[in-house]
């Protein structure tokens, strides 16, 4: 015995070709959350070089006396954008508080994301 199928043979053929917009928005969505998570990394470490950066110029500051701008004028491989020193202060006599500011330039432009950003970072050495 031969089964034969419910559908009227015109329904199929609509069919074919129904899982294509499918696998498009799937393709476009994933592209969105893999340029989203590469700049949410570019940023995260942007932070982190920035706050290396921080920490390192408070200690040279601290040990050499030296204010916190003629460190960052000596640096001739930096990869960070317009470092500003937002902050340098001592806060109870042993301690120096450095704060610095860049700006971050995103990869590429992503909707509901910034272009660029100001990120800020802060650093602390103590005199013994």
């Amino acid at each position: 015995m031969i089964a034969r199928s419910i559908c009227p043979a015109g329904a199929q053929r609509h069919e074919l070709g129904s899982i294509a917009p499918l696998a498009i928005g799937l393709a476009l969505l994933s592209l969105a959350a893999i340029l989203t998570t590469v700049a949410a990394s570019s940023l995260f470490l942007y932070q982190k070089r920035l706050l290396t950066l921080a920490e390192a110029t408070a200690l040279f500051s601290v040990s050499t006396g030296q204010p916190a701008q003629s460190f960052l004028s000596e640096l001739t491989n930096n990869k960070l954008n317009q470092i500003t020193v937002a902050k340098e202060q001592i806060i109870d006599g042993r301690t120096l508080e450095v704060r610095l500011c860049a700006q971050w330039v995103s990869p590429f432009a992503l909707v509901g994301l910034p272009l660029t950003q100001i990120i800020c970072a802060e650093g602390r050495s103590r005199l013994i």
